[in-house]
């Protein structure tokens, strides 16, 4: 039970700062702070299941910056990323004093991320540069400001009014008013639908398929690629808990909809040859027909908890989110950031950030260890051509296989029931044998159309066909980017063919939820 709260998904907000370098009283601003960052988990829609978890986006200058990176990596969870207006070296000469010199180093150490804006050294533009930068990957602006105007290029009022251009909230504590609550500026946080997460997290336990140990096997695989241990397993680690368990429920989801488009017509059928049987053969039984108002029931009892549990809706978005935990490890081992699946800013509220799914994607992805060191580029081709996507080619190569097979079944399924109707028809047209017979006939001239309206409503509900073709699709053009990427002539090179990679797949994963979002279980009538 302990694993499967530790698997629960956060919702990672990323908080950027800016704000002056010098102020009076630290304590009571770091106080402020604190009741800042409770101020965002309040804005957020409640929800025990779901932990909300802080990044902090700092240039880590003197005072503000960090001042509030310090806070909230006091808070449980919480990591830095870093964006230096220069090279390292040239901003340490901007700071005053060995201890604050000491004081950057050590903040340094901890963080996730290290980003560093190409400027030749400080001043206006390399500041403003990394303010901007803040402003456009944070979630919600903390800002340490007096509110008086900037006295130069990148100055705290200038990033200021650059977050309200941009539509993104912050939170303005002024400095010379101790203990004052901080004052909201720029955009409102609206907070978008995230019922979906928390519905995620409320899961209850479940059993994976018990394959061994994922993790370890990732990790000796990338050893003898020759890429470093270490690094693979932080991050494959950091994954496998929110990895395993979406996948387990994604196949207890699949499940329970399969069962319930496999039953649904078979009983429907069932209803029929019940009403005929005893209408031809037990005319003075009457009570048989139970047997079709037990089946009605059982029909209704299936779709409405089907719809109501959600099951083919969460086993298409956790199938989808589970392929985006399997794909993370391999774009992270070649240096690749989270591809454009990323939504605008989870707080912003706007219509196209309505999909729960990439705000969890986001919020695992700004929580996993970040791979400093570039591994040799033929480790990486062999680690990535034939751990993922020759892995990719051949389970949809399978695909392709399993829904062609299970297509032609259905479908000469279907035939053999026509035929037999067709049979049955003639025979009993040209009354052929006795009485009896005649029953006989009639029965089956009922009953194997029935059954074929099932076996229709089952192909077509499953889509076979459809998701055979696409499967072959997406091998085949897998099979042709693995080949340009054991051509890559450089990391770069290899980056962007592994960028291409995940987002062909992204994209027939999110055909495939667009697909199978409007074939839910339904009354085969």
């Amino acid at each position: 039970m302990d694993e499967q709260r530790a698997a629960r998904i956060p919702l990672r907000i990323v908080v950027g700062v800016t704000g002056h370098r010098e102020f009076a009283d630290r304590d009571d601003l770091g106080a402020r702070v604190g009741r800042a960052l409770e101020r965002i988990r309040e804005a957020l829609p409640a929800a025990d299941e779901t932990p909300v978890v802080f990044t902090v986006l700092s240039p880590l200058a003197e005072g503000a910056d960090r001042l509030v990176a310090e806070r909230v990596l006091a808070t449980a969870g919480a990591v830095l990323d870093v964006v230096l207006p220069c090279a390292r070296e040239k901003y340490l000469d901007d700071f005053r004093t060995p201890d604050s010199r000491r004081d950057f180093e050590a903040l340094l150490e901890r963080a996730r991320k290290v980003t560093v804006l190409a400027h030749p050294g400080t001043g206006g533009d390399a500041y403003e540069d990394a303010g901007r930068y803040v402003v456009d990957h944070c979630d919600v602006l903390i800002a340490i400001w007096d509110g008086q105007a900037a006295t130069g290029r990148g100055g705290t009022g200038e990033i200021v009014s650059y977050a309200k251009a941009r539509k993104r909230p912050v939170l303005v504590i002024d400095p010379a008013t101790p203990g004052g609550a901080a004052q909201a500026a720029g955009a409102p946080i609206r907070p978008v639908d995230l019922a979906g997460l928390h519905a995620c997290n409320r899961e209850p336990p479940v059993q994976g398929s018990g394959g061994g140990d994922p993790v370890a096997a990732l990790v000796e695989s990338a050893g003898s690629a020759g890429i470093d241990r270490e690094e693979i397993r932080a991050v494959a680690a950091g994954l496998a808990p929110y990895h395993e368990r979406v996948d387990a429920l994604a196949m207890r989801h699949q499940k329970r909809h399969l069962r319930a488009v496999t039953w649904i017509p078979l009983l429907a059928a069932a209803a029929v040859v019940v009403v005929v049987f005893q209408a031809l053969y037990l005319p003075a039984l009457p009570e048989l027909v139970f047997f079709e108002v037990a089946f009605m029931v059982v029909i209704l009892a299936t779709l409405w908890f089907g719809k109501r549990r959600g099951w083919h809706r969460r086993w298409i978005d956790y199938r989808f989110l589970a392929e985006r935990f399997r794909s993370a490890v391999f774009l992270s081992a070649c240096g690749v950031e989270q591809p454009p699946m990323r939504p605008p800013r989870v707080l912003e509220g706007a219509a196209a950030d309505a999909d729960w799914v990439a705000a969890a994607v986001c919020s695992v992805w700004n929580g996993l260890p970040v791979i400093h060191r570039p591994a040799p580029l033929e480790a990486l081709k062999k680690f990535v051509g034939s751990d993922w996507l020759q892995d990719q080619v051949r389970y949809h190569r399978r695909t392709a296989h399993r829904h062609h097979r299970r297509h032609l079944i259905f479908s000469l399924a279907g035939e053999v029931l026509f035929g037999l109707t067709l049979l049955a028809a003639v025979l009993h047209a040209l009354e052929i044998g006795p009485h009896a017979m005649h029953n006989l006939l009639s029965l089956l001239g009922v009953s194997f159309p029935a059954l074929g309206g099932a076996f229709a409503g089952m192909r077509e509900a499953r889509e076979h066909h459809r998701l055979a073709a696409r499967a072959a699709e997406i091998a085949a053009r897998l099979e042709e980017l693995e080949t340009r990427l054991q051509r890559a002539a450089d990391h770069d090179a290899l980056a962007r063919l592994v960028t291409e990679a995940e987002e062909l797949m992204q994209q027939e994963n999110a055909d495939w939820r667009v697909l199978l979002r409007f074939r839910p279980p339904e009354l085969p009538a």
